[in-house]
């Protein structure tokens, strides 16, 4: 066991997940590789400790042999604020959730190479926006239960063109039988 954490509950009922250690790891390998992450980046550590992506923030900086910087609540707060810090700080890899980034300019993260979108859906719309302005947008899907990530797509808003590796998705119906391609059920 790495840790435990808790869902959000969207399922209807919150509960602790026991994420192993391999899922952790296999999680960093996959990322570091399909990002192509380089010594000496430097990540910002946007999530709270307690929600799931911090884990990849924190451990990715980590792994990767990068630098984390984490900023304070009131710069979050505050657009002009956490424009400077991630420009002051000269801030590569960002990753934040659509509905925040839609009110941030994407024109002044100058020095961000590589942004990743988690934690709900990413417009079309919001996606071509920063990727006129930054070279890497990545949109992430996974549920707690898979460590974090499941699905990446690199300079694409439609989940599904890259798994992370030794991972399978599966849309079941409610039976847990697998549905045939283009029928609606649960993915699992």
């Amino acid at each position: 066991l790495a840790y435990v954490i808790y869902t959000s509950g969207t399922t209807g009922r919150p509960k602790g997940v026991m994420v192993p250690h391999k899922g952790v790891v296999n999680l960093l390998y996959g990322l570091h590789q399909g990002y192509d992450i380089k010594p000496a980046e430097r990540f910002l550590l946007f999530a709270n400790y307690v929600f799931d992506a911090s884990v990849e923030q924190m451990f990715l900086s980590l792994f990767s042999g990068g630098e984390l910087f984490i900023i304070d609540s009131e710069s979050i707060l505050d657009h002009d604020r956490f424009i400077t810090f991630i420009t002051e700080n000269n801030i590569l890899h960002l990753h934040s959730t659509p509905s925040y980034l839609n009110k941030i300019d994407p024109s002044a993260l100058k020095s961000v190479k590589r942004l990743v979108f988690g934690g709900e859906y990413l417009s079309e719309k919001l996606f071509s926006k920063f990727k006129k302005y930054i070279p890497s947008v990545i949109n992430e899907y996974g549920p707690t239960e898979t460590t974090v990530t499941s699905l990446i797509s690199i300079n694409s808003n439609t989940l599904g063109n890259s798994l992370l590796q030794n991972t399978k998705l599966y849309v079941l119906d409610g039976d847990m039988r697998v549905v045939p391609v283009g029928v609606i059920g649960e993915l699992y």
